[in-house]
């Protein structure tokens, strides 16, 4: 004769096959409310996401549309093709003073000037727009002037850097 194995029935399983009192039960008044449509986006609204979606935080979008949550606020702005800005975006105002300042000063103190930007964004940011750390009107003239009467270590010697510094200034200028 053989054994047959019964699975032992665990506390949870016994609650859920219990018999619910629809009266006392936790969930009883979500039986009988129904579901509305949510309501229609009026023009005053639709203008206003229009205006502030770029630039608001969640936090003003819910305070901007108390009778919305965030997730049709979201979904609204998705249907109209609204976007969000990019807080990596950098600003008119950030972009000249980097302009400005990074090659006068040292990156780091650039850092103070631009708060919110890490020393490796600012060095990015300068190599994107092509920007030196410091003023080349000099070297280029040694450079321009002795290319070729001159070999790359002696130019390189003179102005006190590397050959391959010297190379790639060459071929910025266009010499190479």
């Amino acid at each position: 004769m053989e054994m047959q194995w019964r699975r032992r029935i665990t506390v949870r399983e016994k609650q859920l096959y219990q018999p619910v009192n629809v009266n006392t039960h936790k969930y009883h008044t979500a039986m009988y409310t129904h579901y509305s449509k949510p309501a229609r986006w009026t023009l005053t609204e639709i203008e206003l996401l229009t205006r502030v979606y770029a630039t608001a935080t969640a936090g003003e979008l819910i305070s901007l549309f108390p009778k919305r949550n965030l997730s049709s606020i979201y979904r609204k702005a998705s249907s109209m093709r609204l976007r969000r800005s990019n807080p990596n975006e950098w600003s008119d105002k950030e972009l000249d003073i980097l302009t400005k300042l990074y090659p006068i000063m040292p990156a780091r103190q650039v850092m103070g000037y631009l708060p919110g930007r890490s020393l490796l964004a600012i060095y990015q940011k300068a190599r994107n727009l092509c920007l030196s750390a410091y003023d080349n009107s000099e070297t280029d003239v040694i450079i321009r002037s002795s290319f070729g009467s001159c070999s790359l270590s002696e130019i390189a010697r003179r102005l006190g850097c590397s050959c391959s510094s010297v190379h790639y200034r060459a071929q910025v200028l266009g010499l190479i």
